[in-house]
Order: C-alpha cells, then structure tokens, then sequence
C-alpha cells in the first residue's frame, strides 16, 4: 500500500476537523418577541401603504375609488 503524502494527511485531517466544526456549530436563533415585534412593524407597513395607496386611487371630490 502506497503512503500517503504528509500534506495529504494534513489536509485531509484539517478537511475532518472543519467539517465537525461546522456541524458543532449551533444555528442562529432569533427571539419569538423579537419575531413578533417585527411581523408587527411589517403588517403596520403595509398597512399605512394600502391606505396611502388608496388616497391615490380615490377622488376627491366624490370619495369613489378610480377605476
């Protein structure tokens, strides 16, 4: 059997021991209050741009929506 070169065996045990590494890692993590603090911001957003977008589509003088 052919041995291997030292750099190979580096190489390969560096490739190992990143790859444990990156499995160890924990995944990120954001906060339920945080989650809904957001979707609150979000869904107050849109609904200022809806309202925003419907003062464009309405006419003045009789209220009705623009077709």
């Amino acid at each position: 059997m052919k041995k291997l070169s030292k750099e190979y065996q580096t190489n390969t045990h560096l490739d190992l021991q990143n790859t444990k590494l990156w499995h160890m890692q924990p995944t990120f993590q954001i906060p339920n209050q945080e989650i809904a603090s957001l979707r609150s911001q979000i869904n107050s957003n849109r609904h200022s741009q809806f309202l925003t977008s419907q003062a464009y589509l309405t006419n003045k003088s009789n209220g009705e929506l623009i077709k």
